[in-house]
């Protein structure tokens, strides 16, 4: 497949598409794209992702659509491939207002009052958002712009550190109660899981956040996080030291996890 990231079919097809939501089509529409097309990471087998944001969104009569609820954000988004020869994609389709439901929620003040924000986030949302971050307009390049200055002024990073320190905390427990029970091989499983969240975490603050580790590796090289350095980031991925003493190497990873935490300001 090619890794070129828009042509004036996909633009085309992406028009078509959309008309179905809508009985009179911005112009131009708010699409961006997203993921490893747009951050240098793509690969002859990588797609499209792109996202629209529609001032309004009806019920689509294409039953290709899938209708996907949200989780912080008001009612639920659509989604459907997206294929126009060689290349292939993911569309997602957005309502204005549950994009401003879901940056009302990217407040560290909610945080703090309830911490069940980031949790309240959906994978899709999280991945939303990382996208929106970092994404390139398609077209609609103002209210593209406007949506991610609103973003980068939110507390974001906060909410999203928070909600991978939470899931972290999970996992330790779940590791400490396995050691205890001499089960080995499932705390492995829980520390390398506390570790992933402990280490999204530090890249949150840094404006990284994905619901998916696909791309952990390339996110830590290039935010470089001030808790660790790659090389220390990968010894604990590839589990590097563990054959040795296999609970002596959960135990420092435990430790690792505690001290990323009380490092992430809130």
């Amino acid at each position: 497949m090619s890794t070129v990231t828009t042509t004036a079919a996909v633009a085309a097809q992406l028009e078509r598409t959309l008309a179905v939501f809508v009985r009179e089509l911005p112009e131009p529409p708010a699409v961006f794209e997203g993921g490893s097309t747009v951050r240098g990471w793509s690969n002859q087998h990588s797609d499209l992702d792109l996202y629209a944001i529609l001032p309004q969104v009806r019920e689509p009569a294409d039953g290709e659509f899938t209708k996907i609820p949200c989780g912080a954000a008001e009612g639920h988004f659509y989604r459907r491939a997206l294929v126009d020869g060689a290349v292939e994609g993911d569309l997602q389709v957005w309502h204005r207002v549950q994009v401003e439901s879901l940056l009302a929620a990217m407040h560290i003040s909610a945080v703090h009052e309830s911490r069940v924000v980031g949790i309240a986030l959906t994978n899709y949302e999280v991945d939303f958002l990382g996208r929106l971050w970092h994404g390139r307009a398609v077209s609609g390049g103002d209210e593209v712009a406007h949506w991610q200055r609103r973003l980068h002024a939110s507390d974001a990073r906060q909410v999203m550190a928070d909600r991978s320190l939470r899931l972290a905390d999970n996992a330790v427990v779940d590791a400490v109660g396995q050691l205890e029970t001499d089960d080995v091989k499932s705390a492995t499983l829980a520390a390398l899981r506390a570790h992933g969240h402990a280490v999204d975490a530090a890249l949150a603050v840094c404006g990284e956040f994905s619901a998916s580790g696909k791309w952990r590796a390339r996110r830590v090289e290039e935010a470089r996080p001030a808790q660790f350095t790659p090389d220390e980031y990968w010894a604990v991925e590839t589990l590097r030291d563990y054959h040795a003493q296999p609970v002596a190497w959960i135990e420092n990873v435990l430790v690792i996890c505690q001290n990323i935490a009380a490092s992430v300001e809130l």
